[in-house]
């Protein structure tokens, strides 16, 4: 019997689109009974930075019916199959993450890239992708098809009685739902209602971010990895498209300025255009309770890490089979936190080695990052985390630290 026969029908409204209040619409309008709605604006701007996924993202995909045929198609893809970092130990040198599970795919895996070759095995490949057109081509390929209904207002207040949102207000119309999800960005319009305490981790300092586009030379093609740089005070991305490159560099302004760190993306950015940068404020911390009474978050309005559209990405679908399972379950909310500060932790730790291993002290940001000289995994395994041991295992081969497990 099909599990959605098992369920009572609920309400359940997401208000905020892109790619976070899309892929959440579109997953719970298949994998669930319930009647979908999602109330966006046309007056707000969706943030889309850095325009690279994690090999988990194929799979997801596949569930709401959407191809890697659509994605090359509608969302300017490119298939990736590894990071190349460079100078992160400030000796020039760059190091290779590939989406393998041991030492024993490497050869394999560069094999693969050389052809540009899908490989047989799950969560060996990502993408690089327009994430704006990603949430429209989610929306019209699998969301509305599958009954979710479309709402255009703008939210302009929201009711709430007893640790319980009763309603949302807005221009056209007064919503209510069982169940509200919040995809509203930072503003966090639903979940910041709710008390809310949130927490970070001392070595992801970065606040702000500078980002542009760019264009390739007339001989360039586009590589199928995303490319990182350890700059001044941060560091810098590159990720290919098939028409152009989204680049930008995540640092600390309250350790050099915005026009300073302008200059200093502009001087190391070949190709970038220059007259379409722009200035994101970044805020690297989470809510460790995204789900309080009849509201969950997903997407920013619960938190950020970097290293920007990869990690948001997954930190939306990511979760949304535990909060799918976990509906009717009286207990749900606190059962999901518990899943939720467990993911979350394990991946900001992961992204924390990248900053904690460095040997770079030439600058008062790299100075002011606690290092390490091991890695000590706290959550190696978890679920559908593409993150597993081999991730920790290759940074500390690369770095030459003791790995230390337990």
């Amino acid at each position: 019997m099909d599990f959605r026969e098992l369920s009572m029908n609920k309400t359940i409204c997401i208000v905020g689109g892109g790619s976070a209040g899309w892929m959440a619409a579109a997953y719970l309008a298949k994998n669930t009974p319930h009647t979908i709605s999602l109330i966006e604006s046309k007056n707000i701007p969706i943030i889309g930075v850095g325009e690279s996924t994690f090999a988990s993202m194929p799979t997801f995909l596949t569930e709401l019916g959407i191809t890697d045929e659509d994605i090359y198609k509608d969302c300017s893809a490119v298939r990736k199959y590894a990071i190349k970092h460079h100078n992160w130990n400030g000796d020039g040198e760059t190091w290779t993450h590939r989406f393998c599970y041991s030492d024993d795919d490497i050869e394999q895996q560069d094999a693969l890239m050389n052809d540009y070759a899908i490989p047989e095995e799950k969560w060996r490949y990502g993408f690089h992708l327009d994430a704006t057109k990603l949430g429209l081509l989610i929306k019209e390929k699998s969301a509305i098809p599958n009954g979710v209904e479309h709402i255009i207002d703008d939210i302009i207040d929201v009711n709430v009685t007893n640790g319980q949102v009763d309603s949302i207000v807005g221009n056209n119309a007064v919503y209510t739902a069982d169940m509200f999800v919040d995809c509203t960005g930072f503003k966090a319009l639903l979940r910041g209602k709710l008390p809310a305490e949130y927490k970070s981790h001392n070595a992801l300092i970065n606040n702000c971010a500078v980002c542009g586009p760019g264009t390739y030379d007339n001989d360039e093609a586009p590589l199928p990895y995303t490319e990182t740089w350890a700059m001044d005070y941060g560091w810098k991305w590159r990720v290919c498209l098939q028409h152009r490159t989204g680049n930008g560099y995540a640092f600390n302004k309250d350790m050099i300025s915005v026009e300073e760190a302008t200059q200093e993306f502009i001087k190391t950015t070949p190709g970038l255009n220059k007259d379409k940068i722009f200035v994101v404020d970044i805020n690297n911390t989470y809510n460790p309770e995204p789900w309080k009474g009849n509201v969950i978050s997903f997407g920013l309005s619960c938190g950020f890490l970097e290293p920007l559209e990869a990690t948001g990405l997954y930190l939306v679908y990511g979760p949304l089979e535990f909060f799918t399972r976990l509906l009717d379950d009286p207990k749900g909310a606190q059962k999901f936190n518990r899943l939720w500060n467990r993911l979350y932790t394990h991946v900001t730790e992961f992204v924390s080695h990248q900053f904690t291993t460095s040997k770079l002290n030439h600058t008062e940001y790299w100075r002011s990052i606690p290092k390490v000289d091991k890695v000590e995994p706290k959550h190696v395994h978890f679920n559908n985390s593409v993150f597993t041991y081999y991730n920790y295992k290759l940074l500390a081969d690369v770095r030459n630290l003791p790995l230390v497990v337990k």
